[in-house]
């Protein structure tokens, strides 16, 4: 089952990058690049990804994080996130029945 999900997660390997508009009620209304890339590495069942963001147009850093993604033999999903400005953080989603 471990390699089916991992062939499954394999779909998003690559770099993807866009643009898009952000705002928040307590900040003005902001233009954003955005790159994410995921790589995966055969001799590990886990994803490893970066995600960077810039303001535009000065292309200012903005966010930048990074982690694994970790699938498991029961559908599960682990995820390790470190970001520039919060130490770690990591989440286990696991599917419901209807989901599986």
């Amino acid at each position: 089952m471990l390699d089916r999900i991992m062939r499954r997660l394999e779909l998003f390997r690559g770099t993807w990058a866009g643009t898009g508009k952000g705002g928040y009620p307590t900040v003005e209304s902001f233009e954003y690049e955005e790159r994410l890339r995921f790589e995966v590495d055969p001799s590990y069942p886990m994803i490893r990804y970066e995600q960077r963001t810039w303001l535009l147009p000065s292309r200012e850093p903005s966010h930048w994080e990074c982690g694994f993604i970790r699938p498991y033999e029961d559908g599960s999903v682990e995820i390790l996130n470190a970001q520039e400005r919060v130490a770690a953080l990591c989440a286990v989603a696991t599917p419901s029945s209807s989901t599986r």
